[in-house]
């Protein structure tokens, strides 16, 4: 709560995409941020339903656009804490923190629940 609450960031939820929701009912970040009051912005729709944990790490580097922006407007010279359930290799939080520095975000953190042992090689 604390790490959050009082950041001057936009704090940026990794989504979870629509069949991915549907399985599971909700979305651990979205109730974890709303749960602690914490407010957030909802720049990224999920374009694949896949989950790393089931990739190799070549899968998981592959390159494959699996998010997309949704308003850029809202991105440039802005500060941002992306905010994830799980950190294994640290491709979904790149892919998100590529795309916003690529449309002029002037710094990308980010903030995750569980880190993976073990992956230190692969850290952002």
């Amino acid at each position: 709560y604390e790490a959050l609450h009082h950041r001057r960031e936009k704090i940026v939820p990794v989504p979870l995409h629509p069949l991915r929701l549907q399985e599971r009912t909700f979305s651990q970040v979205h109730r974890l941020l709303e749960a602690a009051h914490i407010p957030y912005v909802e720049l990224f729709y999920k374009n694949v339903h896949d989950q790393q944990s089931k990739k190799t790490l070549k899968e998981r580097q592959s390159g494959q656009k699996r998010f997309t922006l949704r308003d850029e407007m809202l991105v440039e010279g802005e500060k941002f804490v992306i905010v994830d359930d799980i950190y294994t290799t640290g491709a979904t939080v790149n892919d998100i923190k590529t795309i916003l520095l690529s449309h002029g975000a002037k710094k990308v953190s980010s903030f995750v629940l569980v880190k993976v042992k073990g992956n230190e090689d692969y850290l952002v």
